[in-house]
């Protein structure tokens, strides 16, 4: 169990499953530069966070609801929680809202901080939930994630890795890869200059580029 004050936030484990590098760079080194892409995020969720309840048909809707979790040490908000206006509650819907649209690729990411926000809810109301869904923005759709045992482990292992990452305070080397071209920490993080290689083969070259050597024959060392 962890202490109130060791608590991270769940979108921290978003944002190590897509890039480990990226989530020590905001939540190690608090470093955040914005695009935009993070500029429309910010507004869908300032939108979906509107401190309001309201009915819907047969079910409940919060908005905003804070939640955390003592056993993987997490807190955070989710955007909506749609609650049956029956008893007992057994069909509870957890609503995560995106800013893009729904493609026929896995948004793994996405994926892990919606199972995240179930774990926390289930830990505080008892239950057990068994899907939840994906909002997307653009297209107006959602989509249902299943939460099964192995996107549950995915969630542990990102916890566990973020809280050591937090402890240690030690950020991991980029890897120059297709993410890295719409990550608008790239300017922050370089990865085209430090992956794989250190700052002394880079200082070499830049003075390399810099002096460029004469034209002439090296085995007579007269200018040609």
């Amino acid at each position: 169990m962890y202490a109130e004050d060791d608590l991270i936030p769940i979108s921290a484990l978003s944002q190590y499953t897509y890039c480990p590098r990226r989530a020590g760079l905001i939540f190690v080194e608090r470093q955040w530069a914005d695009n935009v892409f993070t500029v429309q995020g910010k507004h869908v969720h300032e939108r979906a966070h509107r401190p309001e309840a309201t009915n819907a048909r047969d079910r409940h809707v919060v908005r905003g609801l804070y939640l955390s979790s003592a056993r993987l040490g997490l807190f955070g908000v989710a955007d909506v929680v749609e609650f049956p206006n029956h008893d007992p509650i057994t069909d509870v819907t957890i609503v995560e809202y995106k800013r893009g649209k729904l493609t026929p690729r896995r948004k793994i990411e996405y994926e892990v901080q919606l199972c995240a926000q179930a774990i926390c809810l289930e830990e505080t109301l008892h239950l057990q939930l068994e899907r939840g869904c994906l909002f997307f923005a653009l297209s107006h759709r959602r989509v249902e994630v299943a939460f099964t045992a192995e996107l549950r482990e995915l969630v542990a292992y990102a916890a566990q890795k973020m809280h050591e990452m937090m402890q240690t305070s030690a950020v991991p080397r980029p890897q120059l890869g297709p993410k890295c071209r719409g990550c608008s920490l790239r300017t922050l993080c370089l990865p085209e200059l430090s992956a794989g290689r250190n700052a002394a083969t880079y200082l070499q070259r830049i003075i390399k580029d810099d002096n460029p050597v004469p034209s002439q024959s090296r085995k007579t060392g007269k200018q040609a």
